[in-house]
């Protein structure tokens, strides 16, 4: 983890608490929706450098 600095007149409190399972499934759930969203923007910049590959070798 990294150092988190204080903005001036700000100051972070962080009270100690323990994960439950709904908290736990909840962030599987997030980390498994943000997995979910890279991969279809992933798959359709793929389709699209392909797609110009193919026009450009048509050309």
């Amino acid at each position: 983890m990294g150092l988190i600095r204080e903005p001036e007149g700000v100051d972070f409190i962080i009270e100690p608490h323990e994960v439950t399972e709904q908290d736990d499934l909840a962030m599987l759930a997030f980390i498994a929706a943000c997995k979910n969203r890279k991969t279809e923007q992933q798959r359709k910049v793929n389709k699209m450098k392909q797609s110009l590959k193919q026009v450009s070798t048509a050309l």
